[in-house]
């Protein structure tokens, strides 16, 4: 079965919080969604996936006029982007098969020396403390954003 690129729905969920150009919404993917979503194809799929949704009418795109200097592309949540994402955001979650290399590496690891699946339980661990710290900051930054209505839910997500 194909998977469905969900990437689409962050983009959409970035253009309900309204009008913004291709920069703006590569910056709240780096510093308020990657932390929870990562799209396979990096930063690098933004345009074309944009592209995509503006033809396919989810979104729509106008030039911003600037003083003394070239016009931006802005992108904006049309009625119909509007929508399906507010169906997909009330269908169930799918499933997701999580590949954890550590596991694999476990099942096999009777044939390596113990000091090897130590070595690789410890590294586990020392990425994961440093994880808990970044999940810890953005709990505290997205707490200290008195003007974000969607705080509460992001500090939500971080705790996850």
């Amino acid at each position: 079965m194909i998977q469905e690129n969900k990437t689409k729905y962050a983009l959409l969920g970035i253009l309900s919080m309204g009008t913004m150009s291709g920069n703006d919404i590569k910056e709240i993917l780096v510093e308020q969604i990657r932390y929870v979503w990562k799209d396979s194809h990096g930063l690098g799929s933004l345009y074309p996936m944009l592209n995509r949704m503006l033809f396919g009418g989810l979104v729509g795109k106008t030039f911003e006029k600037r003083d003394g200097r070239r016009n931006r592309k802005v992108y904006h949540l049309t009625g119909k982007g509007l929508e399906v994402f507010r169906q997909w955001h009330t269908r169930p979650i799918d499933y997701q098969i999580v590949h954890k290399e550590l596991l694999l590496k476990l099942i096999f690891g009777s044939k390596v020396e113990p000091k090897g699946n130590i070595k690789q339980i410890t590294r586990f661990k020392e990425m994961h403390k440093e994880l808990l710290k970044v999940y810890e900051a953005k709990e505290k930054e997205f707490a200290n954003r008195k003007d974000d209505s969607d705080a509460r839910f992001k500090i939500m997500a971080a705790r996850y």
